[in-house]
């Protein structure tokens, strides 16, 4: 994978499912160290998310 494969790009409310995905894998990896403890990018509603901030996602070959 190259950089020039990635594109910075603003979220929208199509990529908020895989945004919430992307944040489950990546942290759900430190329940275990948190004694069980859920870390709040876990738990974030990211159609409000999305709608309310400034979101960007990285997307390659159309996928974020």
């Amino acid at each position: 994978m190259k950089l020039d494969d990635i594109t910075i790009k603003v979220a929208n409310s199509n990529d908020a499912k895989a945004l919430h995905f992307c944040m489950k894998r990546a942290y759900s990896a430190y329940i275990n160290k948190f004694d069980g403890l859920r870390l709040p990018p876990m738990d974030v509603d990211y159609d409000e998310e999305i709608r309310l901030f400034p979101v960007w996602v990285a997307v390659r070959e159309d996928e974020v």
